[in-house]
């Protein structure tokens, strides 16, 4: 394949000199693009971006997960304490013993739906109360978020909310 000099097309003035260059240019280019090596690299860089964006896909998926179960462990916390209140409104005068499986088996239930092995509920009595007539809790929420991934240096994270419910005694 011939490419005319530069030279040329600047000396030229005839606009059909021209075309002919960039016409020239133009079979260059679409020999070079028909070409097995650059077919190649054109395969591993579409392979390559599209490995890095379902990655990226993951990622965005994972941290989503991760927020909802932290807006689930805040919400049962919330949830705990309205719970707590309303059975000893209701002269049920609930024990730590007690509250504890309620508030579980509300954790695992739908809307919130968190999973039954990676949560922990934890209720301790906090005596004496700060506040008169009135017993105080302590309520610790721990869950173990899930890895989507896998394989990433982020293994292991867990939610720990801590939240105290107070009832009249």
């Amino acid at each position: 394949v011939t490419i005319l000099p530069l030279l040329f097309v600047a000396t030229t003035t005839s606009t059909a000199a021209v075309q002919m260059f960039l016409g020239q240019i133009s079979t260059i280019q679409t020999q070079l693009a028909n070409t097995p090596a650059v077919r190649n690299h054109t395969l591993l860089i579409n392979a390559t971006a599209q490995a890095f964006c379902i990655a990226l896909m993951m990622g965005v998926v994972e941290v989503g997960v991760y927020m909802q179960n932290y807006s689930a462990v805040r919400s049962v916390a919330t949830d705990a304490s309205r719970f707590a209140a309303v059975e000893y409104q209701k002269n049920n005068q609930i024990s730590e013993g007690t509250l504890e499986p309620n508030i579980h088996a509300m954790a695992i239930a739908s809307p919130y739906n968190l999973n039954d092995d990676r949560l922990t509920v934890n209720v301790d009595e906090v005596s004496p109360s700060p506040i008169n007539r009135a017993r105080q809790f302590s309520l610790t929420l721990t869950y173990a978020l899930p890895d989507i991934v896998g394989g990433t240096s982020i293994d292991n994270i867990s939610i720990e909310y801590t939240r105290q419910l107070f009832v009249l005694a």
